[in-house]
């Protein structure tokens, strides 16, 4: 009997573990990652995978309008090659949105406007002064206890950029 038991044990662990790496290929197509898995209707996988991104999309630019707003029409475009190229990040839409800008940032995509907001972002996260440069125009932030963050421009940015 022992050996049966010993035996149970060890297909059931074989079984938990081909289970996992059918989810994780399952994960990894619905996030745009990988090609369906075997014995998956492709386009069932893919439309599903389709309103995921559209989902994520939606939570970002709800999360930070500002950013949507100052990239218009490139928004959706931009959003979804971030998406295939970063997975989700902990700590919901917000983290999201600010990856994407940070993301988009680098390439140097990121319109006046929404990198302001970013530079405000990025001083409420972190150090409590901070200076930064956007298209002739240098921005200067200070996070001050019991007055928050204050942030003057200089130069000439042609956007208007909305206070809080």
């Amino acid at each position: 009997m022992k050996r049966s038991d010993d035996e149970g044990r060890a297909a059931g662990e074989a079984g938990r573990e081909r289970l996992a790496l059918e989810q994780a290929a399952l994960v990894a197509a619905l996030a745009g990652s990988a090609p369906p898995p075997a014995g998956f209707d492709s386009a069932r996988t893919e439309a599903a995978a389709a309103g995921l991104r559209h989902k994520r999309r939606e939570s970002a630019a709800r999360a930070w309008p500002g950013l949507s707003e100052a990239l218009g029409g490139r928004y959706a475009a931009a959003f979804d090659a971030y998406a295939a190229d970063v997975p989700l990040p902990p700590g919901g839409s917000a983290a999201d949105a600010r990856a994407f800008a940070t993301w988009i940032d680098r390439r140097g995509e990121l319109p006046p406007t929404a990198w302001f907001e970013l530079f405000r972002d990025r001083l409420r996260q972190g150090w409590p002064a901070r200076a930064g440069r956007c298209q002739g125009t240098v921005a200067i932030g200070v996070r001050l206890p019991f007055a928050g963050v204050r942030c003057w421009k200089i130069g000439s940015v042609r956007d208007t950029i909305p206070t809080r």
